[in-house]
């Protein structure tokens, strides 16, 4: 609920649920990295209750500076444990029912970006005989809504590249759109900058967002209220 002008702060939010009697908001960070997604959401009023990450130094960081509050078994984290194609999400479903969390409200991550990202795409192909097109990572967002599918959250959302929209003449933001509505989802996309929200940087990104449709709740994303003048040349 705007307060005049401005709007509620994360802490604002905590302390009038807790004045409701309502939990807290609660969330999953998938492909967490080293937490930049997760301090922002727990700034935005949510508490984390479960984390995967595979590369170790990101995860080393995670752990120390988010991952204390977390039960253990809900930290995927590591290349010994955070290979999210190998995390039984069905288990954490159990787990978080037995830590009485009925159910998770928003499930967020960015799947790995670099073979969807124009800049990446040469050096891949450099790389790797099977290229930018074939990357083992194209696919990972499967894994994200199979934990969506499992823990069935109230809301979820996928940050990443505005590449996503045009992968070798393919438009693989539309396939996962088309693949969380059959798992029960409405689901919005929409490229916003960073610019826009007062952040002093013209960083476009691709946001997927969906709702659960038994809440009868229509997705929306934010327009942002900065104007910049962006220089000639400025593509995107």
């Amino acid at each position: 609920v705007p307060a005049g002008d401005g709007e509620l702060t994360g802490t604002e939010l905590m302390d009038i649920r807790a004045e409701l009697g309502m939990p807290r908001l609660t969330f999953i960070d998938l492909f967490a990295g080293a937490g930049g997604l997760s301090l922002g959401l727990e700034h935005a009023g949510f508490e984390c209750v479960g984390a995967v990450e595979q590369n170790d130094q990101a995860a080393e960081t995670y752990l120390i500076n988010l991952g204390s509050s977390i039960p253990g078994e809900l930290l995927a984290l590591g290349s010994a444990n955070g290979d999210i194609r190998k995390v039984n999400f069905e288990q954490w479903s159990k787990r978080l029912r037995e830590l009485c969390v009925a159910e998770v409200d928003l499930i967020a991550g960015g799947p790995p970006c670099q073979a969807f990202s124009r800049v990446g795409r040469g050096k891949l192909n450099d790389l790797d005989e099977r290229g930018f097109v074939n990357d083992r990572r194209n696919l990972l967002w499967k894994h994200f809504l199979r934990a969506v599918s499992a823990l069935s959250p109230k809301a979820f959302l996928i940050e990443n590249v505005p590449g996503m929209l045009r992968h070798a003449g393919h438009n693989v933001a539309e396939d996962i759109c088309v693949a969380a509505e059959k798992i029960g989802y409405v689901v919005k996309c929409a490229v916003l900058n960073a610019a826009a929200f007062g952040v002093p940087q013209t960083r476009e990104r691709l946001f997927i967002l969906g709702l659960r449709k038994n809440l009868g709740v229509q997705p929306t994303l934010p327009m942002g209220k900065c104007e910049l003048d962006l220089s000639p040349g400025y593509m995107g």
